[in-house]
């Protein structure tokens, strides 16, 4: 395979991403961090006295994604949607997902980070529209479609989330993988995966990548059992043979048909 490389624009997008989801892992972890059973009393206010206020991540995020240049006004002609609103999504999902012991989670449900920004709660629908729109366009905005894409990889489900895509997530995959490398998809190619290097990155949901296709086992294991029932029974047939001469020569008492062994 050709050596794989970014366009300027997709690789700026991917920069940003990995920029944001790295702020974003960090502060999953801090909030993850509080003991899972603290002591009762006092000792539970001062573990989750340590989590990181709503407001407080809020504001982190929401300056991080403005500083990249994205904002609801640009975002107005891209359809409400741009690599910003994609990484509100991703965090507000990551917050509310992977973060359960977080104590600022009802405050984040009534304000979460896409309707602070882009005033509204739809992306677990509107940015699977936007990947269709841009599929159809065919790189009308790179940058949104490296974003997306980096964002499915990391474990973004919106509107699945909880429950089975029937492998709608992976095809839209393979088809934003084509529409930003510019080539078939192919499975062993790392370049995408590496993309999203970001440590501590945790995927959820199913599998991101298909099942190891099953036809290679099932000719296998057909070749083992065509070979084995043959081989097996010319096997028992012989053993039974040589069974039935020896039984065949007592009755009939002749011992020199029988070989006798010398004592030891």
């Amino acid at each position: 395979m050709k050596p794989f490389a970014l366009g300027p624009q997709e690789e700026l997008a991917a920069e940003q991403f990995r920029s944001f989801y790295a702020q974003l892992v960090g502060i999953r972890d801090a909030i993850n961090a509080t003991p899972a059973s603290p002591v009762e009393g006092d000792a539970v206010a001062a573990a989750f006295a340590h989590q990181p206020t709503a407001d407080t991540v809020r504001g982190q995020l929401a300056r991080a994604i403005t500083a990249f240049g994205y904002h609801p006004d640009a975002a107005e002609t891209l359809g409400m949607v741009d690599p910003g609103y994609v990484m509100a999504a991703v965090a507000d999902e990551v917050l509310l997902v992977q973060c359960p012991r977080w104590s600022g989670q009802a405050v984040w449900i009534e304000e979460p980070l896409e309707f602070r920004l882009y005033g509204s709660r739809l992306a677990g629908d509107r940015v699977f529209e936007a990947l269709d729109e841009l599929i159809r366009r065919d790189r009308a905005d790179p940058r949104t479609a490296m974003v997306i894409l980096l964002a499915l990889l990391s474990g973004f489900r919106g509107r699945f989330e909880g429950r089975s895509d029937h492998g709608e997530i992976w095809r839209w995959q393979q088809a934003l993988y084509e529409l930003v490398c510019r080539q078939p998809y192919v499975a062993d190619d790392p370049a995408p995966y590496n993309l999203p290097d970001v440590s501590g990155v945790t995927l959820t949901g199913e599998s991101m990548r298909p099942l190891p296709r099953l036809w290679p086992w099932i000719v296998g294991l057909i070749v083992v059992v065509l070979v084995y029932l043959p081989v097996s029974h010319l096997v028992w047939w012989l053993q039974a043979e040589r069974v039935y001469h020896r039984a065949e020569a007592i009755v009939k008492d002749e011992p020199a048909a029988i070989p006798i062994r010398p004592r030891p």
